[in-house]
């Protein structure tokens, strides 16, 4: 039986070790964590193995897996290249989405082989991910001698795998961002908007959650986004777009809902003049959104006062209840659809059939929403480079996009992230200045419009 030892064994090095010991396929060798509590924690959940306190005391393995955030794979590999224990032939490989093999070149001057493995899927919640795993589609990449070793170990805890080109992979990663992560942040669009219409919080993820898993079922059982997408701009309700544009409260929501919109108009058959139509409705962020109503005495008074855009209990806005409602659909369900097409474009980049991209695509989302079913929780649901603070892979995502529509909506979606995580002002900052679009393609899109 093999053996293994896992550095950072955090929620994805935790749910993998436990699907390969309760598979019985490996036995673990040692895990070494940050701390010797989280290591005991880890032990505890995979069911063996014991706690090293520093690498040096790492012991021979047929394989190592480095499960630590992406920005410290390189020098945690570069830290094993000293320890004794290390055995020409041995494999040491990565889990991460955006970095490729190359990452752990230094190990190689040991004789050792290198590989990655990247599940498609959200690790959310281990235990869950545990029980959800088998179906997972997971990326390979590495060389031919330990990818002859891997690939049987993930395929026999559930895993579909393939290979991808390593050159291509931050491409591969972005899909899964667009899938999943941004998923999560449609449904804290979705759930904003259910609550402004004074929808309890519960009952907003539970009809927020039904919607996103049945728009799911629709992308599998059509494995096309064109043929999935409902909704006011599938169908050119100009008047309705309007409406949702008229009831955000927020700037924010009005402008992301506008770039969700023009990202869904190539899936639609409209003609030249309704997807002008369309385009101008989604343009139309004007000073609406300060006209308010009061009731005072059974009469009704309106104001164009600014002052009740902060007051929302002060008053209310004229007939905006059933267009937010309605609007938390578009954010839940049409939009989903768009995720799923902005994914698609980004694994065909990638050198990914069809028919096996939107195969990755909806099985992530399934998982994604299964997560935010469990958790009934957008920011406890969140995973990857933005909830991480990984500034070095947004901006491989950023410069990976051959199109600029593609990183202008990678962007926005990035800024609405960001109010899901704890990050610090200057992280955020950070993150923001990496989500930044170049000058040139800001000045394209400016010009685009005219």
């Amino acid at each position: 039986m093999l053996l293994i030892n896992i550095i950072g064994a955090g929620h994805l090095g935790k749910t993998i070790g436990r699907l390969l010991v309760k598979n019985k396929l490996v036995k673990v060798g040692a895990i070494f964590n940050t701390s010797i509590e989280s290591s005991i924690s880890a032990i505890e959940f995979i069911g063996e193995g014991k706690y090293c306190t520093s690498l040096d005391e790492l012991p021979a393995a047929n394989i190592t897996f480095i499960t630590t955030p992406d920005d410290a794979i390189s020098s945690t590999c570069e830290t094993l290249v000293t320890n004794r224990f290390i055995e020409k032939d041995s494999i040491v490989m990565h889990c991460s989405g955006s970095l490729t093999s190359d990452a752990l070149t230094s190990i190689k001057k040991r004789g050792c082989y290198i590989a990655s493995a990247h599940p498609m899927r959200s690790f959310a919640k281990p235990k869950l991910s545990v029980e959800q795993y088998s179906g997972t589609y997971c990326a390979l990449e590495g060389d031919s001698e330990a990818l002859s070793v891997i690939a049987p170990l993930f395929t026999s805890i559930g895993s579909i795998t393939y290979r991808i080109n390593r050159n291509k992979k931050s491409l591969y990663h972005a899909a899964g961002v667009f899938a999943s992560n941004y998923l999560v942040t449609l449904s804290q669009q979705a759930l904003a908007c259910l609550k402004d219409a004074d929808v309890e919080d519960a009952m907003a993820m539970q009809i927020i959650t039904n919607i996103m898993r049945r728009t799911v079922f629709s992308l599998e059982q059509t494995l096309s986004p064109r043929q999935s997408l409902t909704g006011p701009i599938q169908r050119g309700d100009i008047s309705t777009i309007k409406k949702h544009m008229d009831s955000f409260p927020d700037r924010t929501r009005k402008k992301l809902y506008s770039e969700l919109g023009e990202a869904t108009l190539p899936l639609t058959t409209h003609d030249q003049n309704k997807t002008e139509a369309i385009r101008i409705a989604l343009k139309s962020i004007q000073h609406r959104d300060t006209y308010y109503v009061t009731r005072v005495n059974e009469t009704t008074q309106y104001t164009a006062n600014p002052f009740f855009t902060s007051m929302r209990l002060t008053g209310y806005r004229i007939d905006n209840k059933k267009s937010l409602y309605q609007a938390a659909g578009v954010f839940a369900s049409n939009y989903l659809v768009t995720l799923s097409q902005q994914a698609l474009v980004c694994l065909k980049d990638a050198g990914v059939e069809d028919i096996m991209a939107m195969h990755i695509i909806t099985n992530i989302m399934r998982g994604t929403v299964s997560n935010l079913e469990q958790t009934l929780s957008p920011r406890q649901s969140l995973t990857g480079p933005i909830q991480r603070g990984d500034i070095s892979t947004i901006k491989k995502h950023m410069d990976s996009f051959p199109d600029r529509t593609r990183k202008k909506l990678y962007s926005e979606l990035g800024e609405a992230t960001l109010p899901l995580t704890t990050h610090d002002q200057n992280k955020t900052e950070a993150i923001k200045m990496a989500l930044k679009l170049e000058e040139e393609d800001i000045l394209y899109m400016s010009y685009s419009f005219f």
